[in-house]
């Protein structure tokens, strides 16, 4: 049985975030508010269900799929993409298909601790880490 990530995440620090939304061609304006943001994520997770609201001053963004099941995604930066969520482990790995020049970009979440979640996102050799904190 894979992990129960749900809960209200709050960011507490990242590591190359710019770069990623550089890599990703995030434009310089957005790319300057998403370094400044400080996000607050909700995962509401039931079985192999996840509901994903990410919200921040700047922006909201929400996501639904289920495990191994293709899905529409709208990326904070207004693209339109298809992605595909899997488990690796105890990792929720979430795979983005947004074609060349970008290719797949992955996001990783896997709980450290009970009360920390780690955000590892790649884009070609481009890693970035998000290191939240779970919320009361």
């Amino acid at each position: 049985m894979p992990v129960d990530l749900s809960g209200t995440w709050k960011l507490d620090s990242s590591e190359n975030f710019e770069e990623f939304m550089k890599k990703l061609e995030v434009n310089m304006a957005l790319r300057k508010m998403g370094a400044l943001a400080k996000p607050t994520t909700e995962i509401t997770q039931t079985g192999d269900h996840f509901v994903i609201k990410t919200s921040t001053t700047f922006k909201n963004t929400a996501v639904e799929f289920d495990i191994g099941q293709e899905f529409d995604e709208k990326t904070a930066d207004d693209k339109e993409v298809k992605s595909v969520a899997t488990w690796d482990g105890d990792k929720l790995v979430v795979t983005q298909k947004r074609g060349p020049p970008i290719g797949d970009v992955l996001y990783i979440r896997e709980l450290q601790g009970d009360d920390a979640l780690l955000l590892t996102c790649t884009a070609g050799d481009v890693v970035c880490k998000r290191h939240y904190k779970k919320g009361k």
